[in-house]
């Protein structure tokens, strides 16, 4: 990546990573279900959530829940999407050491991809 990206930056970079995802969530051919960003700056929270009715069932369901800490990392609370976190944040310039894989046990943060 040839531009350098500050992590004042990544909260911008969460949300509309988000908001790209959840627009295109919501434009698809045959949804049904609402896709909303949630994002709280000050606090360092970001999530894109999955509302809406199945039949008489009602769906709520965080999809992705990114939490920005004062150090700069990027930790990945909850991936209930086949997407590839740590692939997307990395082309979009946050650096893979800033990015923690939270859902998993400390033993294993450094195994695998980024998907729950």
């Amino acid at each position: 990546m040839d531009r350098v990206i500050t992590i004042d930056q990544y909260p911008q970079i969460l949300t509309n990573y988000l908001r790209k995802l959840a627009d295109e969530r919501n434009t698809a051919l045959g949804n049904t279900f609402e896709y909303q960003v949630i994002a709280d700056v000050p606090g360092g929270h970001f999530q894109l959530i999955c509302m809406g009715w199945s039949g008489y069932k009602f769906i709520y369901q965080v999809l992705i829940h990114f939490d920005l800490k004062p150090n700069g990392k990027v930790w990945v609370q909850q991936n209930n999407t086949e997407i590839l976190l740590d692939k997307d944040l990395g082309e979009l310039g946050i650096a893979k050491t800033n990015i923690v894989p939270g859902f998993r046990p400390e033993g294993m943060r450094e195994m695998g991809d980024l998907r729950g």
